[in-house]
């Protein structure tokens, strides 16, 4: 038996997925503490995927699945005690580049099979 979910994390990026929704990009230090949210169904592979709208009630609906999970597993904050470190500082200088922005926001160009446009205009620089 297995969970009804998966979950993976890279530096402050988390990504979760259920068997209809996928929750991805979500960064608190990049300024998109919701990610971006895409109803699945039954597609594999990023393809027709649907980006869903914030205050819409589909997108309400299926966030709530999330809001747990965000819970048990919070993501990582500029207020972190790593970050006051002198290996921490160094690490965030080269994090909060526009390059690395795109790194952890944005699929690799061979995988943008789906809407990314979502933070082009929803996130804060």
């Amino acid at each position: 038996e297995t969970r009804p979910w998966i979950y993976g994390y890279i530096s402050g990026s988390q990504i979760f997925r259920t068997q209809d929704y996928l929750l991805e990009a979500v960064n608190t230090m990049m300024g998109v503490p919701n990610g971006r949210l895409y109803a699945t169904g039954d597609q594999r592979f990023q393809h027709d995927y649907k980006l869903l709208q914030p205050g819409t009630k589909e997108y309400t609906n299926a966030f709530r699945l999330f809001k747990p999970l965000l819970k048990q597993f919070p993501p990582l904050k500029l207020d972190d005690p790593y970050f006051k470190t002198k290996k921490g500082k160094r690490f965030l200088k080269s994090y909060m580049t526009k390059s690395s922005r795109e790194k952890h926001l944005y699929n690799h160009k061979d995988y943008q099979r789906y809407d990314e446009t979502f933070f082009e205009t929803t996130s804060t620089e």
